[in-house]
């Protein structure tokens, strides 16, 4: 019996081992000083056990848009941010977690489920300057940051802010 705790239907938290851009992960580490059988000699979850403690900011763009949630395919752009912000009376500052709520569980309960990983709300690529102007630390939402589909003919790859939040 296995239990696979990546993808849409557990809550996990992925460690910077997990993603390579150019063959390095966050902090510059090649594949080879990584590479273990059975998990990671460097930056792995397990770093974390203790907890993370830290300002968390919960930014609901669904109510922002007085909606119960955001379609699929929503781009949340960085003027949603600064307008939650503002609604909010909160400014994500350095070393922020910020979780991103777009009401995917709301639309889940009212329309059944749906392939998440093809098509969900989330944020759009241009925000990635803002989070790291602002110094975010940790990057959360009900599913992958990333909107998805991308836009067609997109060469920034399948999984910008993923990868931004895990190897940048």
């Amino acid at each position: 019996i296995g239990v696979n705790y990546h993808g849409y239907a557990h809550t996990h938290l992925d460690g910077f081992a997990h993603r390579f851009f150019d063959g390095k992960m966050w902090n510059g580490y090649s594949w080879e000083e990584v590479q273990k059988e059975g998990g990671a000699k460097k930056n792995d979850i397990y770093t974390v056990h203790n907890g993370i403690f830290t300002r968390g900011v919960l930014m609901d763009i669904a109510r922002l848009k007085g909606v119960d949630y955001l379609e699929p395919g929503t781009r949340i752009y960085v003027s949603d941010l600064e307008a939650w912000e503002k609604r909010a009376g909160v400014k994500v500052s350095d070393g922020d977690a910020v979780f991103i709520r777009t009401g995917r569980w709301t639309r889940r309960a009212k329309l059944g489920p749906w392939n998440a990983a093809a098509n969900v709300a989330g944020l759009d690529a241009s925000v990635i300057p803002w989070l790291k102007q602002r110094g975010v630390a940790l990057l959360g939402s009900e599913a992958a940051q990333d909107v998805a589909p991308l836009p067609k003919g997109s060469d920034i790859g399948a999984l910008p802010l993923h990868d931004f939040a895990l190897i940048m």
